[in-house]
């Protein structure tokens, strides 16, 4: 997870690199400390895990995922917005609806055709769960788009992901009884401070 979660780097580096967004020494710093807070509020169960070659190529590939993904959405609302005319009353502009649908038209194709592929079937409850999952990833990357064209990548890939760790790990306290530890209490420290620091 902690791999996972620094995928976000990927997105920053590159809208840096790519288009020339800001970076104060702040936000620098903030982005130096990213990996330490990912890793030290995972929980303790996973360390020792011995993770042959193949889980290795599976985690890489995650991470190269996530991380062009959030470019790939970054770099819709700087080409697409700088062709096409704004809506000042829609909270949702048209390129970024268009953008979202053609994203998920593509991921429901592959699906299909995987399940096709499998000669597999689904019932109803794998429907609804489906459905559910599916509405929240819309939902997600729809106001993910929305923020980018909002907000410096550098200040919103940091920000979210230290938020998330933050609420899972306080979910977890509150549903299932895990303890927090004295390494994830400094882990969710450094990031409330990443989150402090892309704002400044």
């Amino acid at each position: 997870m902690a791999l996972v979660s620094m995928g976000v780097l990927v997105p920053v580096l590159l809208s840096w690199c790519l288009w020339a967004e800001p970076m104060t020494a702040w936000r620098w710093a903030a982005v130096a400390l990213l990996p330490a807070a990912m890793v030290l509020v995972r929980p303790i169960r996973d360390q020792g895990a011995r993770l042959n070659w193949k889980a290795d190529a599976v985690l890489l590939a995650v991470f190269l995922n996530n991380g062009l993904m959030g470019a790939f959405h970054k770099a819709v609302t700087i080409y697409a917005a700088a062709n096409s005319a704004p809506e000042p009353f829609l909270f949702f502009q048209p390129y970024q609806l268009v953008y979202e649908a053609f994203l998920f038209l593509v991921a429901a194709l592959c699906s299909v055709g995987y399940v096709m592929y499998r000669r597999g079937g689904c019932g109803g409850a794998e429907m609804a769960l489906g459905s559910v999952v599916g509405v929240s990833n819309v939902l997600g990357t729809l106001l993910t788009v929305v923020a980018l064209s909002l907000v410096a990548a550098a200040v919103f890939f940091p920000t979210v992901t230290c938020a998330l760790v933050v609420l899972s790990v306080i979910l977890s306290r509150i549903l299932w009884g895990e303890r927090v530890t004295p390494r994830q209490a400094v882990g969710l420290g450094v990031a409330v401070c990443i989150v402090v620091l892309v704002n400044l």
